[in-house]
Parts: structure tokens; C-alpha cells; sequence
């Protein structure tokens, strides 16, 4: 079994040569029947020329008619045309009504008479071709010969077609000739032109064999071009820059998480190695328990959202139906009244009926929860106000508060995962509330945005589209 070739570039040279092969082999078979058509007009047209003048020779003296049948001197016609039709290789044969040759002059004038020919005698001139004993094929023209109105004899003239066959038979060897080396020349041109039009490609081959997980650094260099390949490049390019970024904060995230997970299982290491230091009264291992559940509830809460920022996008994807965001954001906000009210907090909403949404009605409430309990956490007093409304094709949600506010080189960092503002922001949170937010709007192919002013308070704005997009 042939092994079927994998490279572009040997692909691309055989179709290209076999192409050009069709075509040249289709073109050569027209130019062949097209040359040997007009060759074969040609002849017939000279043959027929020359009987006319042959005829047209024929004077009264030297024509006689004897009981019907044609009768001639020791002259067919006029020496000098006869010497010059013998010298273009014509034989001129004068027969008689019954096929009898009466005079020949010529290399085939003791050819035989075809019966064929001797249709002639009806009227209508005969073109045959015919092959003699020696194998050589000729062509011959028979006309009738009047005399007042009366048939009395036959005029041929006959011609060899060696000359025709000797052409075509030159064409022919041109052509076997011509196709085989023009295609290998076709194949060996588009062999060398993939190859300079492919040599890109290996570029980026090369590149790519040179990109691991641990070094994205890599890019391809090409000339600046608005071709498919430079186009290519740049796209590539591109989906590396994005995807040493993607590296980048997947790593940032990991060693984040390993740092947040490690603070509550160091904490709860150290209060069971000091409460087994020595016996303790049932009210010390009683807050050694308080403490150690407080930790556990803190580790549970981290995981959860970790597993939550993970497992979103495939359950968006399979739970996605038309939600009553009206309704979700009045339960949402009936839940979180009570927490606001601990802290002497008011939960104004100003809800339109009847907004949908596509989506995950989970993932909804979620990050709702987590826009406001992020608005209480960081409201020491005041008002937090829910406004949400249809815009367009797009429903609008924002979320204000009146708190401490957020200062503006800290705005374009916030909803990344486990970054804290400052101190007097963190509070008990382990920084993924408005990652997780963020991540849920994206797969809702919606946005969320911050404004705040330090100080007077900061404002939450959600979009979402009605459709699933």
C-alpha cells in the first residue's frame, strides 16, 4: 500500500501538475482534431481546384464523344498546367463511363479504380479515401464530365495523404513530448512556490514547538503583511498573549488560593497543638471547639466559592432558562434584609415587573448576594438602594450604596480574585465575592461595572441581556 503523502507542499505540486496535465491533454486533443480537420479541408479544397481547372482545359478539339463514352487526343489538356499539377504530387486520371482508365498522368495512375468513385457518373462529385497495395493511403476527387448535357466520362484526381499524416504525426510527437515535460515543469514550479508560500507556516511551527505551559514567551516574527498567513501570524500572536495571561493569573490564583486555604488550616492547627499542650476545663475546650468551627465555616466558605468559580460556566450551560429577574431580585432582597437591619442599614428597591432573563436562576442569586453583602459589609451607616429596569434588549441593574467608597487605583482591580483593597476593606471575606460575580455576568453575556467616590459611597452596575445571546 502507497503511503499517502502529508506535506502541503508535494500535494499542492502534484495537483498542480496534474491539473495543468488535464488541461494541456484537453487543449492538444482540440488543437489535433482542429488541425486535422483544416488539413483534410485544405487537401479537399486543392483537389477540387484542380479538377476545375483540369475541365475547364478540356477544349472542344480535344474532347470527342464515340457512341456515348468519352473519347480523347494524344493531348488530355494544356502540357503546362498538367506539368504543374504533377509537380504539387496530383495524379490526373480521365475514365470513361464503364470505369476504364482513358489517360493518366501521374505517380498513382495505375491505381485501381475504386467502384466507389464511379457514383460519380449520377452527377454529384465523389470524395473517398482509399489505401493502396503498398500501403499508402490517398485521397481521391471525382467529378463527371458533360457533353451537351450528357455525362461521357469521369475526371480524377487523386493525392497522397502521407503529407497530412506526417504533420499529424509531428503534432503528435510534440505533444508527447510537450505534456509530460510541462507538467513536470508545472510540478516542480508549485513544489518551489508552497514551499516560499509555506515557509511561514514552518515558522510558526517552529514557534509553537517552542511554547510549553512554563514559557509562553514566544512569538512569531514575520514581515508585516495583510495576507491569510500574516493574518494567521497575528491571530496567533494574539491567542498566546491571551493565553500567557490565562497562565499567568491561573498561577497568581493558585499560589492566592494555596496562601487562603493555608491561613484557616494554620489556625486550626495551632488551637488543637496549644489546647493539647495540657488538660483544659470544659470551658476552654469548649471556645477550642467555637474557634476551631469558626475556621472550619471560614475554609468551607472559601472552598465553596472556589469550586463555585470552577463549576459556573458548565452549569450555566446546562441550566439556562427564562428567569423572572423581578422576582429573583425581591426574594434576594427579602433574604438580605435582615443582615442590613443588624447594622442599622435600610434596603431600598425600585424594581420594574416583569424583567426576564436566559440564564441560571442559581448563578443569579448568587451573584446578587454577593453584590450586596459586599454593600453592607462595607456600609457602615446609610441607605443601600436596588434599581432595576428594561433598557433597550438589555436589563439594568445597579446596586448603591453609601459607605466608605473605594479609591480610584483600586477601582480596576476589584473584581480580581483574592485582591483586597485595604485593611479597613477586607473585613471577614476571602476576596472571591466579586470575582465570582464577574464571572457570572460574563457567562450571562452581560457586564458589570464599578463606579465610587472615597468617601460617599459606590455603585454596582449590571447588565444583562433578555436573550441568551
Amino acid at each position: 500500500m502507497i503511503q499517502r503523502s502529508t506535506t502541503l507542499r508535494v500535494r499542492f505540486a502534484i495537483w498542480t501538475g496534474g491539473l495543468l496535465c488535464v488541461t494541456l491533454l484537453l487543449f492538444s486533443g482540440f488543437v489535433y482534431w482542429q488541425t486535422a480537420q483544416g488539413l483534410s479541408e485544405s487537401l479537399d479544397t486543392a483537389l477540387q481546384a484542380s479538377a476545375l481547372q483540369i475541365t475547364a482545359g478540356l477544349s472542344g478539339e480535344q474532347l470527342n464523344v464515340e457512341d456515348g463514352q468519352i473519347a480523347l487526343d494524344e493531348h488530355l489538356a494544356d502540357p503546362t498546367l498538367l506539368a504543374q499539377l504533377q509537380t504539387q504530387g496530383l495524379t490526373i486520371r480521365v475514365l470513361d463511363r464503364t470505369g476504364a482508365i482513358r489517360q493518366a498522368v501521374g505517380a498513382y495512375h495505375h491505381a485501381p479504380v475504386d467502384p466507389v468513385s464511379l457514383q460519380a457518373r449520377s452527377g454529384t462529385p465523389v470524395w473517398h479515401t482509399q489505401i493502396l497495395a503498398d500501403g499508402t493511403t490517398v485521397r481521391v476527387y471525382t467529378v463527371p464530365v458533360y457533353e451537351h448535357d450528357q455525362s461521357v466520362g469521369l475526371i480524377q484526381i487523386i493525392q497522397s495523404l502521407e503529407p497530412v499524416v506526417e504533420t499529424l504525426q509531428q503534432l503528435q510527437t510534440a505533444f508527447a513530448i510537450g505534456i509530460p515535460a510541462l507538467t513536470l515543469l508545472a510540478g516542480l514550479g508549485g513544489y518551489w512556490l508552497a514551499a516560499r508560500a509555506l515557509q511561514p507556516i514552518t515558522n510558526i511551527i517552529r514557534t509553537a514547538q517552542q511554547i510549553s505551559a512554563t514559557d509562553l514567551h514566544a512569538r512569531i516574527t514575520l514581515p508585516p503583511t495583510d495576507d491569510e498567513v500574516g493574518r494567521l501570524a497575528a491571530t496567533f500572536n494574539s491567542m498566546l498573549a491571551r493565553l500567557e495571561d490565562a497562565f499567568r493569573r491561573e498561577r497568581q490564583f493558585t499560589a492566592d488560593a494555596s496562601h487562603e486555604l493555608r491561613t484557616p488550616v494554620a489556625a486550626m492547627e495551632a488551637i488543637i497543638t496549644v489546647t493539647r499542650e495540657r488538660p483544659r476545663s470544659v470551658t476552654e475546650y469548649t471556645q477550642a471547639l467555637d474557634d476551631l468551627l469558626v475556621q472550619t465555616r471560614r475554609l468551607r466558605s472559601l472552598i465553596d466559592d472556589l469550586l463555585q468559580l470552577t463549576r459556573s460556566e458548565t452549569r450555566y450551560r446546562s441550566t439556562h432558562t427564562p428567569v423572572n429577574l423581578s422576582l429573583l431580585l425581591e426574594d434576594v432582597t427579602e433574604t438580605m434584609r435582615p443582615l442590613a437591619e443588624e447594622r442599622g442599614l435600610v434596603i431600598a428597591t425600585e424594581i420594574s415587573p416583569n424583567l426576564v432573563v436566559v440564564g441560571d436562576s442559581d448563578s443569579l442569586i448568587r451573584l446578587w448576594l454577593n453584590v450586596l453583602d459586599n454593600a453592607i459589609k462595607y456600609t457602615p451607616r446609610g441607605t443601600i438602594t436596588l434599581r432595576a429596569s428594561r433598557t433597550g434588549d438589555q436589563v439594568t441593574v445597579t446596586v448603591t450604596d453609601s459607605g466608605i467608597g473605594i479609591a480610584p487605583e483600586h477601582l480596576p482591580f476589584i473584581f480580581e480574585r483574592f485582591y483586597r483593597v485595604d485593611p479597613a476593606r477586607s473585613g471577614n471575606g476571602n476576596g472571591l465575592g466579586l470575582a465570582i460575580a464577574r464571572e457570572i455576568v460574563r457567562l450571562h453575556h452581560g457586564t458589570i461595572t464599578v463606579t465610587s467616590e472615597l468617601g460617599h459611597g459606590t455603585t454596582f452596575t449590571v447588565n444583562l441581556p433578555t436573550s441568551s445571546g
